[in-house]
């Protein structure tokens, strides 16, 4: 058996198939040194993005221990840490993620499809459709954050955060705006300054401290 491991970093290895696995921090991934003929199983603890290369003839399957996840060829996340819900997002293709009743030996599934979400919750045998988005899902791997209708003030927090810093609003209406937006890679002040334009807002900076000032939003222009 081979382990790609990683702990303060993320790790980018290729499996013998081909396939690319990203590793979070802190995450662990078990496979063998040749994969079966029908089948291409992997067991992870921790978190792992995977872009799997197709191949209908053996189906690639991701156990976590509480979970098994099932692809034939797509790219997806998997969040499986020790004493939390299993969680599965799908960004390309489609995926069935199932587990196993330890009592009655039955595996409900749940097929995912491109930008869904399914979660096992802790105690639960029973997958299910996760409906919550959350704008830093895959930060982690390509520091991309998504906000739909976010009010300001979570975007707020959620900035702070990621990026270490400290983030100041002139007033409580500010933080009602609500961003429609996607921010791939780019620098604080300038995901900070596209936040201020869109809102007619002035931005001000000191030392890793900003400050948003403003008339806050109407209904006209949230």
């Amino acid at each position: 058996m081979q382990v790609v491991a990683s702990t303060e970093e993320v790790v980018r290895d290729t499996l013998p198939d081909g396939t690319a696995v990203t590793l979070n921090q802190n995450s662990s991934l078990t496979f063998p040194e040749n994969f079966e003929p029908d089948k291409r199983k992997v067991t992870l603890l921790g978190e792992a993005f995977f872009e799997v290369v197709p191949n209908p003839a053996s189906p690639f399957v991701v156990q976590t221990g509480r979970a098994g996840i099932q692809v034939l060829g797509t790219s997806f996340d998997v969040k499986a840490y020790p004493g939390k819900g299993v969680e599965v997002f799908v960004l390309t293709g489609e995926v069935s993620f199932y587990s196993v009743d330890p009592r009655t030996g039955n595996s409900p599934s749940l097929i995912l499809t491109k930008g869904m979400k399914g979660i096992l919750n802790p105690g639960s045998n029973l997958p299910e459709v996760d409906t919550r988005h959350i704008p830093d899902d895959l930060f982690w791997l390509n520091q991309t954050l998504q906000f739909r209708q976010t009010p300001l003030s979570e975007v707020i927090l959620l900035l702070e955060s990621r990026y270490h810093v400290t983030i100041l609003l002139s007033g409580e209406e500010i933080g009602s705006c609500r961003l429609t937006a996607t921010f791939s890679g780019e620098p604080i002040d300038l995901i900070l300054q596209v936040i201020a334009d869109t809102f007619t807002l002035d931005l001000e900076s000191d030392n890793g401290t900003y400050l948003l000032t403003g008339n806050g939003c109407t209904a006209k222009n949230e």
